[in-house]
């Protein structure tokens, strides 16, 4: 099945990137960039893919790496663990281990290598194959006793503190390594910290072990060793890159899997080559953590907790409150933090170097505006002491120019950490629709002063970059608003000669403009798309949250019209929310849960000013002027709403359990491509539609595709997300109406949507339909045969 999926998937991408990733544009492209699969991921640990199959996994896995892959990289292993990083020569290690030792006689007990019979003695035979992890534990016996023979034979080597165990091997539930998020992982070899608990959270590398090297198990190994390096990235804030290790037969390749993807040496025979196998037993098990991908800024302190250092100061870590699910990309993680009693947010990412601009940036440029978080430091990673921390240090300078000459392109990305305050809790936390009211009248204000005061636009508004703050307005208890996430803002106007992500395409999918989703060639965006997009936010808030204090629904986005927002192509979503937003209003307002009925005036005279007046209308004045009206006629107590068994999170000292936040949360499950990419349509969702069925949930976060951006485009169907596009180099942008059945935004074929079969509603038709006479019934259906919430 997963081969068959994977090539209906090839048979739709006419660029594809072959073997050893060397490009070859389909015929009629005159394109020469990497492709990005759309990648299949979760708010939580694979918690969207648990009922799949490990093939079809698998499948998702190869989407997500495709074109992020150096295979048969020269030297790789000496670069990754040069004689700097080696506690003792390879050399010395060698001649003491094998039978040219003059001293042989004398240190019989420590012969690991027989040059002349070229074989590691106790080493098993690794042509034979495993019998429920036989092969695995006998071979994790002999790497330990090569670890301390190497120690008995090297004075200065340092005493070894990392074991070695394949006691995970076999398989069972019963054996799963702890702290397994699902799919009972197997890893062949797992190497810790001597002492520590054995759980995925201190799990330090993996090793995956076949009986041979044939092209299946070297492929196989290799999906292991990347949804391990996934596994490990989940359950540990630390990584910088995790190193891994197949061993196919007697062949060894090294992983190392990064923010730019994978790159992995040339297989080698450790018994042709000894000394090469001797540097990685070195560098796995004496080398520093920081020369092994660790994070040297993070400390555990004798109490548990833990404390960071950012630009030389030093924070009490409380929490991670949000981290990405992807490998490749930004790899964003946040903490919530001290220092000297204050609460503050780290953001920890990969930015992409090309970049003119960072968020910092910005944030200095933005010093003063009411409404936007203030930087308190920031910083690029050092490593080593004077090393800037980034993608290319474990990549061989010649491999990267190679490959770039033979058409690939290598995401150079750069370890940055910023710190900011005020901490806020996310929107969906607000206490009573007049703070959440206010709130986006707060947001309003500050991308208004933004773009006016400081000529800058946000351009990635979306449900998680509002947040809320503890700075009551007028003494009335309300929180005020938040815009944060600078990181894909750009200057206003736009310069017209950007280098980076000219004519980009920038935002989270289901809350894009709908005039963004149609814009082709030289798109530059619009302060007036992100006040749609925050129109979008409120309506998602409306209809996916019960109340107040992050109550969300139970119904799934799949059962909503809003469902339509989050896959497809760029045209198709563009046409399918404009059938939301104009002709089917009134069945989209019937899916407000009861306790926004009240808000419904307020959107409905937003949504207005976006599609059925001109474009002059469409304004931060006229925006403000709506919720202005609302807030003031909006109780400022209201009656307690049934809370549900969540957690409230705090805006200073005490910890959220679970509580997403920050100036960089970005909305789940698609990490952003850089720019230069191509990204396709979610080639997850294509897949699960013919593995499910049509009538299946899409198992992709309800959020959709993020940030999609791309500086070039192929001469094929809208299956390719595009920025600066082929043909026509416009963007329809309405400028009059008087009804929105005539509205420029109408005027495409809208495409019937999906039928799903009883008890769903059904989406577009009559008030029969509507969630207030269904609301039982579709809370009560769940694919699994349990409740299904919607998920941030």
């Amino acid at each position: 099945m997963a081969k068959l999926l994977n090539k209906q998937w090839k048979r739709r991408n006419p660029i594809k990137a072959a073997s050893d990733s060397h490009l070859e544009p389909a015929a009629g492209t005159s394109v020469n960039v990497t492709p990005l699969h759309a990648k299949f991921l979760s708010v939580g640990p694979y918690e969207s893919i648990q009922s799949l199959r490990r093939e079809e996994i698998y499948t998702f896995f190869e989407a997500e790496m495709e074109g992020h892959v150096l295979q048969n990289t020269d030297r790789l292993i000496e670069h990754v663990f040069p004689d700097s990083v080696l506690p003792v020569s390879v050399d010395n290690v060698y001649t003491n281990l094998s039978s040219f030792s003059p001293f042989s006689f004398m240190r019989r007990n420590h012969f690991r290598f027989s040059s002349m019979m070229r074989m590691w003695i106790g080493c098993p035979n690794l042509h034979r194959k495993s019998k429920n992890g036989d092969v695995e534990k006998e071979f994790a016996l002999f790497l330990t006793n090569l670890v301390a023979d190497i120690a008995a034979v090297a004075p200065n080597c340092p005493r070894y503190n990392r074991k070695v165990t394949a006691e995970f091997a076999p398989s069972g539930l019963s054996n799963s390594v702890p702290g397994e998020p699902s799919h009972d992982r197997h890893p062949d070899i797992l190497i810790f910290d001597a002492g520590s608990e054995r759980k995925w959270e201190t799990a330090l590398f993996s090793w995956e072990l076949k009986c041979n090297d044939n092209t299946d198990n070297r492929k196989a190994a290799q999906r292991q060793v990347v949804e391990a390096a996934r596994i490990i990235y989940e359950a540990q804030d630390d990584r910088r890159f995790i190193p891994a290790l197949t061993v196919l037969g007697y062949n060894v390749i090294l992983h190392i899997i990064d923010r730019a993807g994978e790159i992995s040496s040339q297989p080698f025979d450790i018994r042709e080559d000894p000394k090469l196998f001797l540097r990685l037993v070195l560098g796995f098990m004496f080398a520093s953590k920081e020369a092994l991908g660790f994070d040297s800024a993070f400390r555990k302190l004798p109490d548990g907790t833990r404390d960071m250092t950012v630009a030389g100061k030093t924070y009490t870590i409380i929490e991670r409150v949000y981290h990405s699910h992807s490998i490749c990309g930004r790899g964003t993680s946040c903490w919530r933090a001290t220092r000297e009693g204050r609460t503050y947010a780290i953001k920890d990412c990969w930015q992409d170097k090309s970049r003119a601009c960072t968020e910092a940036d910005f944030l200095r440029k933005a010093k003063g505006v009411e409404g936007v978080p203030n930087l308190v430091d920031d910083e690029t990673v050092q490593v080593r002491g004077t090393e800037e921390d980034s993608t290319n240090l474990v990549r061989p300078a010649a491999r990267i120019e190679q490959y770039e000459e033979q058409g690939g392109h290598i995401h150079y990305r750069v370890h940055r950490r910023l710190v900011f305050e005020p901490f806020g809790v996310p929107i969906t936390w607000f206490k009573t629709k007049k703070e959440l009211i206010g709130a986006m009248r707060d947001v309003i204000r500050a991308h208004r002063d933004l773009v006016v005061k400081t000529g800058i636009i946000h351009r990635d508004i979306s449900i998680n970059n509002v947040m809320l703050i503890d700075a009551s307005e007028e003494g009335n208890g309300h929180r005020k608003g938040l815009l944060i996430d600078l990181d894909y803002a750009t200057d206003y106007p736009e310069p017209a000669d950007r280098q980076t992500g000219k004519a980009e395409r920038t935002g989270t999918l289901p809350f894009m403009a709908v005039d963004l989703l149609l814009g082709w060639g030289n798109v530059q965006h619009k302060p007036e798309w992100d006040l749609e997009s925050l129109l979008y936010v409120t309506i998602w808030i409306c209809v996916f949250y019960d109340g107040p204090n992050n109550m969300a629904a139970s119904w799934a986005v799949r059962d909503t019209p809003l469902a339509v927002w989050t896959q497809g192509e760029f045209n198709t979503i563009s046409n399918h929310k404009a059938g939301c937003m104009g002709r089917n209003w009134k069945s989209t307002l019937m899916w407000f849960t009861s306790y926004f009925e009240d808000l419904k005036p307020c959107i409905s005279e937003w949504r207005d000013l976006f599609f059925d007046k001109p474009a002059s209308y469409q304004t931060h004045a006229a925006v403000l002027s709506i919720l202005d009206k609302t807030y003031d006629q909006l109780p400022d107590v209201e009656p307690p709403v049934a809370a549900k068994d969540t957690p409230v999170p705090q805006s200073d000292a005490t910890p959220a359990p679970h509580q997403t936040l920050l100036p960089h949360v970005s909305l789940g499950a698609f990490e952003d491509p850089a720019v230069g990419e191509v990204t396709v349509r979610s080639q997850a969702q294509k897949l699960v539609g013919e593995v499910h069925g049509s009538d299946a949930e899409p198992r992709t976060p309800a959020q959709g595709v993020k940030r999609v951006r791309v500086n070039s485009v192929v001469a094929d169907d809208a299956n390719y997300y595009t920025e600066s596009g082929i043909a026509p180099s416009h963007v329809g942008t309405s400028t009059s109406s008087s009804t929105g059945a005539r509205h420029p935004r109408f005027t495409s074929l809208l495409q019937s949507p999906r039928r799903s079969p009883s008890p769903r509603p059904v989406l577009y038709e009559n008030s029969e339909l509507s969630p207030t006479t269904r609301t039982q019934e579709s809370r009560a259906f769940s694919s699994s045969g349990s409740n299904k919430r919607v998920r941030f």
